[in-house]
């Protein structure tokens, strides 16, 4: 059978939640379904023996002093006090391996107090064997803050705003794996996305799919093949139901030890574009290239029902440097981000440390320590996205750059993408795509890191995004500066002190912003 051993699976919004229990009941669905789901593979993994686990409690405290408190182009200065409990919790053993990364975010306003409100954040992400040899499972939630609209305007500091919206998602993926002697190795999974939100009207939405791949086994040396059949259905609260399914077939070969080359062909069919399912023809070339340890490069081309689609991959790797490039163009049947690109400083470093530390607890590890060395707020936003309520194509292309030294870090990112209805079927769901056929995207973010002592450091971030569609209303661009000091006040505490300054341009409603933030952070152990 399987080895045991084997790859980890990689308009405005309602008015914020107030201090209340209901303010974090939309969290424990999302949260207590993957949450269980772990805790099982944790009890079973812990009766073998060898389960290892690290809980780290934290608590930071953030007061910011702001000139525009309200975000417009008036301004009216405003103090903001942030209190923050989290929870950090990472397990690793031989059949399990996961990590929970949960705050609560209390945000309180002195002038205007009934702006006060409650933010969860959570990351959850975890597999685990629940039949030795046989039956596996992957486990993922989050919650975060994210735009409702792509025009609409983006909060400094992950504060709540009119135009964002609290949501949590949540994906369940159990997989049956075999092996049919030493011809085919068989893989049969399904899996239940949902994405909820307060507005569930507009943006809630339910994606299950079924899958069934026959990859050849290793009989097979330069001469592969496989064939793959999935299914799935998105239920959309705010459009429609709809379904797709597909039927792949893929030969390979591997011309050097270095270089594959692959063709592929079969069928889409999907009620997308009409009432009934239509049957669309499809073929595809690509390869692989790894002429070194440290880089790789991927690329596939296909003929879809939706014109071309493509998927290229680009990594290289010095001592010193990380390269990533890539670039897509495919639809997205879940709902969700309309920026596909990297949305934090911890997504970009997490990307980025792929090949430098595959293991993806070690690498969660290592990325939190670097920032931490060097005073990089993991939640820091590089870009933000946008939800949309039915099936749609994105175009992404994005190129990040890594220089680690070892007193000075720099990263760069540059985004590019556009995001359109695939569903031509779906009217009145009151998203972007409502007023306009697209949404395109383009963003730059820079920060410098600079180690000052073993126990200080200096950060400079800049950052830029233009937002915009067929309509001259339809155009945004947000440029952000940050000045970040931080210091360790003890082997478990630091203190961090930043200057921001937000420029927002938008024919509607623009405004900008200078702001003070001081941060004191504690952990328990």
């Amino acid at each position: 059978m399987a080895s045991r051993r084997r790859p980890a699976a990689t308009a405005c919004a309602p008015e914020p939640a107030r201090f209340s229990r209901a303010a974090l009941a939309p969290l424990w669905r999302p949260g207590s379904v993957a949450l269980a789901a772990l805790t099982a593979l944790g009890v079973h993994a812990q009766t073998a023996g060898d389960l290892k686990y690290y809980v780290q409690p934290s608590i930071s405290v953030s007061q910011t002093l702001t000139d525009n408190g309200r975000l417009d182009k008036d301004g009216q200065a405003e103090a903001i006090t942030q209190v923050t409990p989290a929870v950090r919790i990472s397990a690793r053993g031989p059949r399990v391996q996961g990590s929970i990364d949960y705050a609560l975010n209390g945000v309180v306003y002195a002038r205007e107090s009934d702006r006060s409100t409650i933010q969860n954040r959570l990351s959850l992400r975890g597999s685990g064997e629940l039949v030795e040899n046989h039956l596996y499972l992957d486990a993922s939630a989050q919650a975060s803050q994210q735009l409702t609209t792509a025009f609409g305007q983006p909060t400094p500091g992950g504060l709540p705003g009119g135009d964002t919206t609290q949501v949590y998602t949540y994906t369940l993926s159990p997989y049956l794996v075999g092996r049919l002697g030493s011809v085919a190795n068989l893989t049969a999974r399904v899996t239940h996305s949902q994405t909820i939100t307060p507005d569930a009207s507009r943006f809630g939405a339910t994606t299950d799919s079924a899958q069934l791949a026959l990859n050849s086994g290793s009989s097979f040396s330069r001469l592969g093949w496989g064939l793959v059949a999935t299914r799935t259905v998105s239920d959309y609260d705010a459009s429609r139901r709809t379904e797709a399914d597909s039927v792949l077939g893929t030969l390979s070969y591997r011309v050097t030890p270095e270089f594959v080359v692959r063709a592929s062909a079969g069928a889409d069919w999907n009620d997308y574009r009409t009432v009934d399912k239509t049957r669309y023809d499809r073929y595809g070339v690509g390869f692989d290239w790894r002429p070194t340890v440290r880089t790789t490069l991927s690329a596939q081309v296909d003929d879809r029902y939706f014109g071309t689609g493509y998927n290229v991959t680009f990594q290289h790797r010095t001592p010193r440097t990380v390269w990533t490039l890539r670039a897509s163009r495919d639809a997205s049947e879940i709902n969700g981000r309309g920026n596909a690109a990297v949305a934090t400083v911890f997504d970009l470093l997490y990307a980025q440390f792929a090949s430098i530390e595959p293991d993806p607890l070690k690498r969660e590890q290592l990325v939190l320590a670097f920032l931490q060395a060097n005073g990089i707020a993991p939640g820091t936003l590089v870009f933000t996205n946008f939800l949309f309520g039915a099936a749609s194509l994105q175009e992404t292309q994005s190129l990040s750059f890594a220089l680690l030294g070892r007193r000075t870090t720099v990263t760069l990112t540059l985004t590019n993408s556009r995001t359109s209805r695939l569903d031509t079927l779906a009217t009145g769901i009151g998203d972007d795509f409502a007023n306009t056929d697209f949404v395109r995207q383009q963003g730059v973010s820079v920060n410098l890191a600079h180690r000052l002592s073993p126990v200080s450091s200096a950060s400079l971030a800049l950052s830029q995004q233009r937002n915009e569609g067929e309509l001259d209303t339809q155009r945004t661009r947000q440029r952000t500066v940050t000045l970040t000091w931080t210091t360790q006040t003890g082997r478990r505490s630091n203190l961090s002190l930043a200057a921001r300054h937000v420029s927002f341009d938008s024919d509607t409603r623009p405004y900008t912003e200078n702001a003070l933030v001081g941060t004191f952070s504690y952990r328990f152990n």
